[in-house]
């Protein structure tokens, strides 16, 4: 549509903040600002071009140690980031950016980089491209999203925390839903089946059982033609997904910005 002409002044929105070339600037303007903690996206596009592990882009990886260096450089005390996935990727997401290519990561940054953040809003993903709930596909992402984070911090507990000292977490997003008249029963229980929906959908794996919630399988099951759309987890893999996921700090003075 932007390469249409349809955009003011013909802009087509190809170069935005640049931080590709311009991350030395930035990071002086982060110093300006008194920000202590900067939060930025590792582009798989840039470390697996073609989606596998079967080819490493070393250029990409130099241009994160830089960016890397210069932020520790300039005195900020936290370094974290959120990762962005390949939409074809989808299928194989869980060997591919949860294990994989999530421990390259580990392996070449994780000596200076003590925060890490898997997934960035994974409800985002699991439901874009849009797809109706009636094929199921939404939940099958949003199972392989969950395996992908769980994979990648059970390989960071097992193979790199007790020599880099690191956090690994997610970040979930979610809209509150408050009941419309909190003194009718249906509006209450229409407000938590909502949130059960959205936040519930990764927040109750992860945190609490390894499992999805169960209104969430008692509705979907209840609405489903044939067995349900709902994929299950295994006994192994809900144990792999639930862990104590959780900062105990704050991370004030934050900034966060795409590179694009």
């Amino acid at each position: 549509m932007s390469h249409q002409g349809r955009i003011k002044n013909n802009d087509t929105g190809d170069k935005a903040t640049d931080s590709y070339h311009l991350y030395m600037r930035d990071i002086e303007m982060l110093k300006e600002l008194k920000v202590t903690s900067y939060r930025f996206s590792l582009s798989w596009t840039r470390i697996l071009p073609d989606g596998s592990t079967n080819k490493i882009n070393r250029e990409g990886i130099d241009y994160y140690n830089k960016v890397i260096d210069a932020l520790l450089k300039a005195g900020h005390r936290t370094t974290s980031y959120h990762i962005t996935i390949l939409i074809y990727l989808f299928h194989y997401i869980e060997m591919v950016v949860g294990k994989t290519g999530q421990q390259i990561c580990f392996q070449e940054f994780g000596d200076r980089v003590k925060t890490w953040f898997t997934i960035n809003e994974p409800s985002v993903p699991a439901t874009k491209p849009l797809e109706t709930s009636e094929t199921g596909g939404e939940y099958i992402k949003t199972r392989n999203l969950i395996l992908a984070h769980a994979g990648a911090y059970r390989i960071y507990e097992q193979e790199f925390k007790a020599k880099q000292m690191g956090k690994v977490s997610i970040v979930l997003n979610a809209v509150w839903m408050e009941p419309k008249n909190s003194n009718i029963p249906d509006d209450v229980t229409a407000a938590t089946r909502a949130m059960e929906f959205t936040l519930g959908l990764f927040a109750n794996p992860i945190y609490k059982n390894g499992d999805f919630p169960e209104i969430v399988k008692q509705q979907v099951t209840n609405r489903s033609i044939g067995n349900s759309r709902l994929p299950i987890f295994s006994s192994e893999e809900r144990k792999m997904i639930k862990g104590e996921l959780y900062f105990d700090e704050l991370f004030e003075n934050t900034y966060f910005l795409n590179e694009y």
